[in-house]
């Protein structure tokens, strides 16, 4: 058996990929612009005396990295550090303008609560265009340096059926940033498919293996009996190398768990689907304090928008409407919404809402674009029924049709449902059974890897929506076809407890 040989070069390049993310070297850029940005910002208030400076504002290190972390923090709410989706370059000046402008009310924010931290309007007002000038040049000039700025793992793929087809229009949609596909190999349970893209280089023996260099293993088998000696993968495993199955590697790199490849005791049995009581201890906490800061902060424009309504509908009309939806395990509640759509507009019974539905109102087409019309599910999540992340509520007449149609559709039910969601910043408007089936995918990852970070993250990308009046969906909407496998269900999966007993159990 051959021992595959990896030097210490090779293994410290490993570890260092992994750890060198995009994210991370942006933001160590971006803390090396503001925070000198601070410094001179002090230096021409104060006419270049440092020392003068510190007497007049206090300690400068501990304020400077302040007001550089409140600058990647607004950087990170306008979309700066998403790798999946580039920025356009004409872009860069009026995110970094608003990223710098959120980051500069931060820290007015953090002033008023803590006076002595404030080292004056004019030096904040110095610090913010210095700062905005660098990031912005900075950015503009290394638009196009990202890929090379990260190494990507080069992955080989074991299968070149259709299950291998997955990664291969996934390397044509997606971001390409993250890895390299150096080869797929072949194997015996291959199911070619009618219509695919060419997977190449292609290998036919295990043995090639050995002559390749590589981080990681990802099995996509359409037929899993017998088709890799375990072996090989062990000893792969041994000398650093990663192996993933399909199911894990999509998840990873698509933030999404895939139905067509996954079944539910993959999903009932896999490490970190269940919500933790600290974190929901923590999540409910955040609810309610937010939902009634949210309520207190937008009072002026709930009032606003129920003035335009109630004239909107001549004193007639309801400015609130309520609906039926599903939520946590399954249970049914009322949720508020303004009324957008005419009274009449579901005389023929429930449809699915569409992006331009003629049968929304005047002013319900401007409070949608503004995503004012979900205000009023804030008194939901006071009340318990939703929370501020999580799956958006349906009801319960197209949930019995999806459930029926789409594999673990109810399994959604297993968390309250959210005003905000990973579905919704990950593939557009949905209006369709093969939408919500998209959509369930993010829903799934969403219910697995739920974490304070990850709801942090989906707040601030939501605001990101907002800001900038539009969808900035990770995923884009796919045209290629997701065949079911008819055996690759991972028959027989058996609970993980991490990536090392994937590589050892049997295939």
């Amino acid at each position: 058996m051959h021992q595959p040989k990896v030097s210490i070069v090779q293994a410290a390049r490993r570890f260092a990929s992994r750890l060198a993310t995009l994210q991370v070297i942006w933001i160590a850029i971006d803390l090396a612009a503001a925070i000198p940005a601070f410094y001179v910002a002090l230096l021409l208030r104060f006419g270049g005396n440092l020392a003068e400076a510190e007497l007049n504002v206090g300690a400068i290190a501990p304020r400077a990295l302040m007001f550089a972390a409140l600058i990647v923090a607004g950087l990170l709410v306008t979309g700066m550090y998403r790798t999946r989706q580039r920025v356009r370059p004409v872009q860069i000046i009026s995110h970094a303008a608003v990223s710098v402008v959120i980051g500069g009310m931060l820290n007015i924010l953090i002033y008023y609560a803590y006076p002595p931290l404030s080292t004056g309007r004019g030096v904040l007002l110095l610090a913010m265009f210095i700062a905005f000038t660098l990031i912005a040049l900075i950015r503009r000039g290394f638009a196009d340096a990202g890929d090379r700025l990260v190494r990507r793992r080069r992955i080989v793929v074991i299968g070149a059926g259709m299950a291998a087809q997955k990664i291969a229009r996934r390397r044509r949609q997606a971001d390409r940033r993250r890895y390299n596909v150096i080869a797929y190999l072949g194997t015996p349970g291959d199911i070619s498919p009618s219509h695919g893209l060419a997977l190449e280089p292609r290998l036919e023996n295990f043995e090639d293996l050995y002559n390749l260099e590589f981080d990681e293993i990802v099995l996509a088998l359409d037929d899993r009996r017998g088709a890799v000696p375990v072996e090989v993968l062990f000893n792969f495993r041994q000398n650093g190398v990663n192996v993933l199955h399909l199911v894990d590697f999509l998840e990873r790199e698509a933030g999404q768990v895939d139905i067509d490849i996954a079944d539910s005791a993959w999903f009932i049995f896999t490490e970190g689907c269940h919500m933790r009581p600290l974190y929901l201890a923590a999540k409910r906490a955040v609810d309610i304090v937010g939902s009634i800061a949210l309520l207190i902060t937008l009072s002026p424009a709930l009032v606003l928008v129920s003035a335009a309504l109630f004239m909107e509908g001549m004193g007639r009309d309801p400015v609130l409407y309520r609906q039926e939806r599903v939520g946590l395990r399954g249970k049914p509640f009322q949720l508020l919404k303004f009324r957008s759509m005419r009274t009449d507009a579901e005389t023929n019974g429930p449809a699915w809402a569409a992006e331009d539905d003629d049968r929304i109102t005047f002013v319900g087409r401007i409070i949608r674009r503004l995503r004012m019309d979900e205000l009023p599910q804030l008194v939901n999540i006071l009340k318990g029924e939703m929370s501020i992340v999580g799956p958006r509520p349906e009801r319960p007449g197209f949930v019995d049709e999806l459930a029926q149609q789409i594999p673990m559709y109810r399994y959604r039910h297993l968390v309250k449902p959210g005003l905000a969601g990973w579905a919704q910043l990950s593939f557009p408007y949905g209006a369709s059974v093969d939408d919500a089936r998209q959509k369930l995918k993010y829903d799934l990852y969403y219910i697995k890897n739920a974490t304070c970070l990850l709801d942090l993250f989906i707040l601030a990308h939501t605001f990101e929506v907002v800001i900038w009046g539009r969808s900035v969906s990770m995923a884009g909407r796919s045209s290629d076809d997701h065949p079911v496998l008819p055996s690759s269900k991972l028959l027989k999966w058996q609970p993980r407890t991490s990536h090392a007993d994937t590589a050892t159990r049997g295939l």
